[in-house]
């Protein structure tokens, strides 16, 4: 996830058959299922993460940054379990097919980021 100025924004999400998970050497480019499953998350990321606006709200607040991303995962119960949070998450959107779903939803955490500067520099 990768939040800008409190409002989570959904990023990618992952999927391994391996318990080190990594976007680029899991399941995500070899399986189509995988990508089906990151689209839906993309479109609706509550519907994986239950307190999707408060849980990522709460952390914005603790965090204190306006803009940083957040590893995470959910635990065996299905409660957010957050590996690591910080400013230098990388956020791209360069990938070509079979990723070309992403473009529907990465540029909106780029007009968000703008929106912030703008406002920063205005003020």
């Amino acid at each position: 996830m990768i939040v800008v100025d409190g409002r989570p924004f959904a990023y990618h999400l992952a999927i391994s058959d391996t318990w080190k998970v990594h976007y680029h050497s899991g399941l995500m480019a070899e399986s189509a299922w995988a990508r089906e499953e990151e689209e839906r998350f993309l479109q609706r990321p509550e519907s994986v993460f239950r307190s999707w606006e408060s849980a990522f709200g709460e952390i914005a607040a603790a965090v204190g940054l306006d803009y940083f991303g957040v590893d995470c995962s959910l635990d065996r119960d299905g409660d957010l379990l957050v590996f690591e949070c910080g400013p230098g998450m990388l956020v791209q959107c360069r990938d070509e097919a079979p990723f070309a779903y992403k473009h529907a939803y990465v540029p909106k955490i780029f007009a968000a980021l703008e929106a912030l500067l703008y406002l920063r520099v205005k003020t």
